[in-house]
């Protein structure tokens, strides 16, 4: 069971998006357990396994990606090479409200939705 920690109101800083940089109004903080996806272009993506990502079919939790499938990066489209289910939980943050179309960011160059 994910355990809300805190939320805090941003209304500061922007986040980059597909679209630009764009406000968003805020960060909640969970204790989740992660996965890390590694792709074949060196890029790491450590997140909750809910946490959602743009692939070739779709928006895709990290727990539903396979290997192989294509995941749609800031540059080109990166390809899953390995999965490495963690056990243990970490802290984990959630934009809230980005203001871009479909709720969509990048979290290491690639492209996330809250």
């Amino acid at each position: 069971m994910e355990k809300l920690v805190k939320m805090k109101e941003i209304n500061e800083w922007e986040v980059l998006t597909p679209d630009g940089w764009k406000d968003f109004s805020g960060i909640v903080e969970f204790e989740k357990t992660v996965i890390t996806i590694t792709f074949n272009d060196g890029t790491e993506l450590t997140g909750s396994n809910d946490h959602r990502v743009e692939t070739i079919i779709g928006m895709l939790s990290l727990k539903e990606l396979t290997v192989g499938i294509l995941v749609v990066g800031k540059y080109n489209l990166i390809r899953v090479i390995k999965i490495s289910h963690e056990k243990e939980k970490q802290k984990v943050y959630d934009l809230v409200e980005v203001e871009c179309y479909n709720h969509q960011y990048y979290t290491n160059d690639i492209v996330s939705h809250n």
